[in-house]
Formats: C-alpha cells, structure tokens, sequence
C-alpha cells in the first residue's frame, strides 16, 4: 500500500493533489484546517482510504503529535511506499517588511517553515527502519529564488525551505535507508492565494498589476496540471537526491 501525508488537503493545490492521488489501495493523511467532504466521499467510492486531520500549522506541538498519531495508523498496514507532501503555505503578509507586524510574521514563518521542517523531521524519524521508497517533496517557489518587493516574509521562508530541503538531502546520504527531499516550484497556479494577490494594496506590493494580468490573460494553471507534474516527480526514481526542481523543467 502506498500512503501518502497531504498538507493543506482542502483546497487549491492540496485538494488537487488529494484528488490526484485517490486511487484504489493508496492511503492519504490529509492535514487541513477544514475538511472537503466531497474528496472524502470520493475516496470512499474509489476503494482509497483517507483520514483527515484538522488541525492550525501554526501550533508546532499539534503538528508533532498528528505525525505520531498518522504513523501509529500506517505501521499497522501494509507499506510499500511513504510520501510526505508539505503543500500548505501562505502569502500574507504583503506589505513592506517595517509594516509587519511580529504576530503576522511569526504566523507566517509557522506555516510556510517551522511546520515544513517539524513534519519532515518526524517524517524522517519515524521510517528510520522501513527500507522501502520513501519521499518528501516540499513545495517551494520561485519567489525563494529572488526579492520581490512586499514579501518579504514569503521569500525569505521559501528560500529557507530550498536550503532546509537540500541540507536534510544531504543528511540522508550517509542515511542506512535513506529519504529522498526534494523541493519542487509550481509557477504561478489559479488559488485563492493569487486571490489574495490580486486583493493587496498597491502601496504594499508594486507588481499587483503584473498578477492582475496574469489572471486575465490566463497564464495561470489549473491546480490539476500542477498536481499531474507533482505525481510524476512521486513516480520518477531517476529524480536526485536533493534537487531543486521547478515547473519549468517539465514543459
């Protein structure tokens, strides 16, 4: 049985990650702040079980005890192959870095970094002994790779969790059964956080035009297409160890 770990599992990429992956005889951890009943439902008619976890990424403690808790489950069943997919993140703040304010910073850095880096950890830890496939794909963004002006707080986690990805990478070479860490940039997908893009103040983030056009002119992809290339990269032994992967180079 294959078992896959899905964060922000309700909607936009996650939903379309979950919905990719139910296929009969796999097993999703979904971990969301809400559920989606019609992918649980789905699950159901499809033969795919699926558990839900509702739970604030922003409490690293409750994050830690639903790894436990989802691993507790996963040992008593057949494994032939692990998946973390750390997916959920935000954009806000977006405003100018001295407009921020600690809650919202703090927050922030909760969601997109410490909550990654708490699930891989214990991710790692609890299949030390299983020598099978095993796989965390954290997804990233081309905001990591360079400023833009009003996210500050979101480069800068992005770009942490680039870094983090490769580090752990480089750990688990000299790992007995080593977990594969990758970390993949989608583009730019059409989900409420581009909603919430296109809603900044201009005075808070200059380039709003710039996405307001993308919408428009429909550059952006369907949550599906990305979630299609995540489950390709899943399926691609050939993928190395610690690559930075990006949308772009399957296109």
């Amino acid at each position: 049985m294959k078992h896959f770990i899905i964060t922000g599992a309700s909607r936009g990429l996650g939903a379309a990650l979950t919905s990719t992956f139910i296929e009969a005889g796999n097993h999703l951890y979904c971990i969301a702040r809400s559920k989606n009943e019609e992918l649980i439902q789905r699950a159901k008619t499809e033969n795919c079980r699926i558990d839900w976890f509702q739970v604030d990424l922003n409490d690293s403690l409750v994050v830690e005890s639903t790894m436990k808790s989802i691993f507790e489950q996963i040992w008593k069943q057949e494994v032939d192959e692990l998946v973390l997919i750390n997916n959920a993140g935000m954009i806000q703040p977006i405003k100018r870095a001295e407009r921020c304010t600690a809650e919202e910073v703090e927050t922030h850095f909760h969601v997109n970094l410490v909550a990654p880096i708490v699930l891989t950890a214990n991710f790692i830890k609890s299949s030390l002994s299983f020598n099978g496939a095993k796989q965390v794909i954290n997804i990233s963004s081309g905001a990591g790779k360079h400023p833009i002006s009003g996210w500050s707080a979101y480069c800068s986690a992005k770009a942490g969790l680039d870094l983090y990805s490769r580090t752990v990478a480089m750990e688990q070479t000299e790992a007995p059964y080593p977990v594969k860490v990758l970390s993949f940039s989608p583009g730019i997908i059409d989900t409420d956080m581009q909603s919430d893009i296109r809603s900044a103040n201009k005075d808070d983030f200059a380039q709003i035009e710039k996405f307001i056009d993308y919408k428009q002119s429909g550059q952006l992809q369907t949550p599906f297409q990305v979630a299609s290339i995540i489950k390709q990269i899943v399926s691609d032994p050939s993928i190395e160890q610690g690559a930075l992967l990006s949308v772009h180079d399957f296109r």
